[in-house]
């Protein structure tokens, strides 16, 4: 239930909008049903944005090479404006969030959920300030108390994020390299390889095996 809610919350329903409407299909056997206020697959990129701590294993991606790589995934429709696109962004940092949503042309319908780590969203709050914060967050974590809402939140976010046929990854990043082995590994095989990628930091896999 509150997968589903966190789902719900990321692609709302308008009242007068119908799973026909939305040109979303649906079955009446279970296993196969999409959640009604989720956009088709084809209108649908997922971005997965790695900021946070990770500098001190990676070079961050700029939120231009974000923006650049998203448009390489498009139409020519939705690249003038005409058509709409959905994007989900994946990312636990509010700041990467907030820095898509500024930077996307009007007709990108931006979507993101949780989880969220504890800091400011505000670009203009020191750095240094940020990640003290973040790793306190990461050292007082305690899934238990927490009631397993972080897990229960990441899964439901992935389950959304594989929803696309469409995604910009980085995969420097573990979480990327999941989106991504799901990706070529489960959704392709189902859709005889429906699904496009730009990696935006490929793994080393020399340096990391």
């Amino acid at each position: 239930e509150d997968a589903e809610r966190q789902i719900e919350e990321a692609f709302p329903v308008n009242a007068n909008e119908t799973s026909a409407s939305l040109g979303i299909r649906t079955r009446t056997n279970q296993q196969f049903r999409r959640w009604p206020g989720l956009p088709p697959s084809k209108s649908l990129v997922t971005v997965h944005v790695r900021w946070g701590d990770k500098a001190r294993e990676m070079q961050l991606t700029t939120m231009d090479e974000i923006i650049d790589g998203t448009k390489k995934l498009l139409t020519q429709d939705e690249l003038a404006g005409t058509d709409d696109v959905h994007v989900y962004v994946v990312t636990e940092d509010p700041r990467a969030l907030k820095a898509f949503q500024e930077e996307s042309p009007p007709n990108w319908i931006v979507h993101s959920s949780g989880p969220k780590i504890g800091i400011s969203a505000d670009r203009n709050v020191d750095l240094n300030a940020k990640m003290t914060a973040l790793q306190a967050y990461r050292n007082n974590m305690d899934m238990m108390s927490l009631g397993g809402k972080a897990g229960l939140e990441s899964l439901a976010g992935l389950l959304i994020a594989m929803q696309a046929n469409r995604y910009v990854l980085q995969t420097q990043s573990n979480w990327s390299r999941l989106i991504d082995e799901l990706r070529r590994n489960v959704v392709d095989l189902r859709c005889d390889g429906c699904t496009r990628m730009i990696d935006l930091r490929p793994r080393n896999w020399g340096k990391w095996r």
